[in-house]
């Protein structure tokens, strides 16, 4: 069989030039990106590794989205060796001026922190600013401007408003994290947001990445679209709408988790940057953490409790429907799915849920590596024997470890040309059990 190690990729070893053995990584990378807070200590964009709860509190700031998440992640599973993170850059970006009373702020992402955000009439009064995720925010009371921060639509009483506020530069962040991977390893990143526009920069890089062989997922929150009557993030799940299609990014949600009402912060205990996230760690520490052949589908999240709104079977559809891993609490915080956001309806095919990713992925870097040890040797009928006997061995240790359906994998290797190995490969990852169908006869 193959054999399981604390790396998170696929190494392959080597005896008198025939592959003799595969390893595969019980570990995955967790790359973090987020905010910090005002106790922040590290350059953004500068990827750091975390050596424990107090050194990610003296580099983010303690009770920060970064420090929060990397508790929770561990609490999960993610492997404390594999975890790195960074600090997303802002911009102080002013004199946006709207003359009408509604518009949309051009610079977002902005930071979702209303002592960071200053409105103001043309008259120079001063207002009140409440972050509304509806889309488009609902009408203010007076003396107030609602800010969307993910969309930066706002709603004003009056027109002639300007702004000033932190752009969050989350494309310097993202791809700042690109080198912490080597060719053949694996990975979850996790920007601890819930904004569709950083969804997809996210997406454009995870698929630069997994052209070079760097096996990568995307895990963040689905994006919030209203607000509760305490002013904190909701997630109308009839009404939500994915924008996100891909087979290797997972939105989960609603992540918010219950906390006090927002407007009785003050300056010294705000907490909103990190608002509406609380349980984003915890899912993508489960994803980065769990071993090969648990495919986190009905998975409790450990670690967090108390979830900010209700979650029904209505809403678990509904949210499934656009290809939303739900959480809801059901007497304990789980995970009801393990899809990616892939529209399996749309686009057919093998099902892109995350069991059947990894193994996919895990396939794909073996079958790389395998026939990578071959590269600047003689292309002869050996080299092609080689690497065919090695494949199917490999494909064999995986039927054992209950990944692959047995008798379902059909390999071909071949000399393409006389400077490359070709190989054609089938395989038939296992199912997830996600439902039954009962059938109850009671005799009289």
């Amino acid at each position: 069989m193959a054999t399981y190690g604390s790396i998170p990729g696929v190494k392959i070893s080597t005896s008198t030039g025939n592959v003799s053995g595969v390893t595969i990584g019980r570990s995955q990378y967790l790359l973090l990106a987020g905010v910090g807070n005002s106790n922040a200590d590290v350059d953004p964009a500068d990827p750091v590794e975390i050596d424990g709860q107090e050194d990610v509190d003296e580099k983010f700031g303690e009770g920060s989205d970064v420090a929060e998440a990397y508790r929770n992640a561990l609490d999960n599973g993610a492997d404390p060796d594999f975890v790195r993170a960074v600090r997303v850059p802002t911009t102080t970006v002013s004199g946006d001026t709207f003359t009408d009373v509604s518009g949309t702020i051009v610079d977002t992402p902005i930071l979702s922190d209303t002592g960071e955000i200053e409105a103001e009439y043309d008259g120079g009064d001063t207002l009140d600013v409440k972050l509304d995720w509806s889309s488009p925010p609902e009408p203010p009371e007076e003396g107030e401007v609602n800010v969307n921060p993910y969309t930066g639509e706002f709603e004003a009483e009056e027109s002639d408003v300007s702004f000033e506020y932190q752009h969050l530069e989350w494309g310097d962040a993202l791809y700042s994290l690109t080198g912490e991977l080597t060719e053949g390893e694996f990975g979850v990143i996790s920007p601890l947001t819930a904004s569709s526009d950083v969804g997809a920069m996210l997406d454009m890089m995870i698929e630069d990445m997994r052209d070079n062989m760097k096996m990568v997922v995307g895990m963040m929150g689905a994006e919030y679209n209203g607000t509760t009557d305490s002013g904190r993030p909701a997630l109308d799940a009839s009404e939500f709408e994915n924008t996100l299609n891909s087979d290797t990014m997972f939105t989960v949600g609603p992540t918010a988790l219950a906390g006090p009402d927002v407007y009785a912060f003050d300056d010294s205990d705000r907490t909103e940057a990190g608002m509406g996230l609380e349980a984003l760690g915890a899912a993508a520490g489960l994803f980065a953490g769990n071993s090969n052949t648990d495919p986190v589908y009905d998975s409790v999240l450990s670690g967090v409790t108390d979830l900010e709104q209700g979650v029904s079977r209505a809403d678990v559809a509904d949210l499934r429907d656009e290809y939303v891993i739900p959480i809801r609490d059901i007497g304990a915080i789980r995970l009801e799915d393990n899809h990616s956001t892939y529209d399996q309806e749309e686009e057919g095919g093998w099902e892109r849920d995350y069991f059947r990713r990894r193994i996919v992925d895990l396939v794909t870097v073996t079958l790389f590596l395998t026939a990578r040890q071959q590269i600047g040797g003689i292309l002869d009928g050996d080299t092609v024997s080689d690497v065919q006997d090695a494949v199917a061995v490999q494909l064999s240790d995986l039927v054992e470890d209950g990944l692959l359906e047995a008798g379902e994998q059909e390999v071909n290797v071949f000399r393409q040309d006389d400077r490359t190995i070709g190989m054609d490969v089938v395989i038939t990852p296992l199912g997830v059990a996600k439902g039954a169908d009962i059938n109850l006869e009671i005799n009289a």
